[in-house]
């Protein structure tokens, strides 16, 4: 089992852009931006991970995430690919944690220190793919649908 930190888009910019498919591409908050290995960017200290300050933003926070599995950990960097459509590019990035599945008390934890750290099970929970209804109305995709360890294969 190994350990990854999740870069997730909180205030996400509102600016006018050039074009409609430009506006539907840009990050929404929650998006996840990156996906690192998490010892690259923090040290455990009595079981807890602690950011060091290497990086800091005022536009994303990070989740450690625990007890992934290792043969799943080297594909999870898909989380942070865009999506698709016949070489078309229509989302910046193919999944988010939508604010309103995280409970609020951890929401809080995490807006307040930047950072939180849980299972891989929990992480689960909260990551939802896109289903895109509308190329140009990011608002009317589906994201009901959990991450499975069968979307990493």
């Amino acid at each position: 089992m190994v350990a990854i930190t999740l870069q997730i888009m909180i205030n996400a910019p509102t600016h006018a852009l050039a074009t409609p498919e430009k506006t539907a591409m840009r990050h929404r908050n929650g998006d996840v931006l990156g996906v690192h290995k998490t010892s690259d960017f923090a040290t455990l200290a009595d079981g807890e991970w602690k950011w060091n300050d290497v990086i800091s933003s005022p536009r994303s926070v990070f989740v450690h995430v625990t007890d992934v599995p290792t043969n799943l950990a080297k594909k999870i960097w898909r989380l942070a690919r865009g999506i698709k459509v016949a070489s078309e590019s229509l989302r910046v990035r193919r999944y988010r944690i939508p604010p309103s599945v995280v409970p609020t008390a951890f929401r809080d934890k995490l807006l307040a220190d930047k950072e939180a750290t849980i299972t891989f099970t929990q992480a689960k929970t909260f990551i939802r793919k896109k289903v895109i209804s509308n190329a140009l109305d990011p608002s009317l995709d589906n994201e009901d649908t959990q991450l499975v360890d069968g979307d990493l294969l």
